[in-house]
């Protein structure tokens, strides 16, 4: 939830992509029934009061970080190689199993967003952030499974959500400022 705010992923019906070692999905949404909130638990989603007031954050996860590592780690190449083996038009070797990869956590995560819409309704907007965001390879396989998003640049969002809220919560600024 924090990273939600420190990405500018907390308007209601936006959806923060925190790609890490677990791609945390965060959706702000106005309060959901109680009803909603059974058939969120229901299907493996956390419902809790989001930092911003009045809206509640549904968070889903794939541990899809640990997955590209296991990849990597096999393939025994360096990340952005990686990547950029994965763009090729002929694939093959380790950028075909990269990519393969890739697709893997692109279909889980797009099974939670929908699982997400089912419950909440559309999402009008989708931030992504975080390390195994980065490359071109990456973004373009997300793109294709999870549609148009705004990539935001660095992967300390949570760090940076942290500090505004103990900016608030100093009186420093209100949370309208922040968003």
């Amino acid at each position: 939830i924090a990273a939600a705010v420190g990405a500018g992923a907390a308007g209601e019906d936006d959806v923060l992509d925190d790609c890490g070692t677990a791609e945390a999905f965060v959706r702000a949404t106005r309060p959901l029934s109680p009803e909603r909130v059974a058939e969120a638990v229901a299907n493996g989603f956390t419902v809790a009061w989001h930092a911003v007031p009045d809206r509640q954050a549904l968070q889903g996860a794939v541990y899809s970080g640990i997955e590209l590592q296991r990849t990597v780690d096999r393939l025994g190449a360096d990340r952005e190689i990686l990547d950029a083996e994965a763009l090729e038009i002929e694939q093959s070797g380790r950028g075909a199993a990269y990519r393969a990869a890739l697709d893997a956590v692109g279909r889980a995560g797009a099974d939670v967003l929908a699982r997400m819409a089912a419950i909440a309704g559309p999402a009008n907007r989708l931030v992504v952030t975080g390390g195994w965001a980065a490359g071109e390879a990456a973004q373009a396989v997300k793109a294709r499974h999870l549609g148009a998003f705004e990539l935001c640049p660095g992967t300390s969002q949570g760090a940076r959500g942290a500090a505004l809220a103990a900016g608030r919560a100093a009186g420093v600024w209100s949370m309208q400022e922040v968003m």
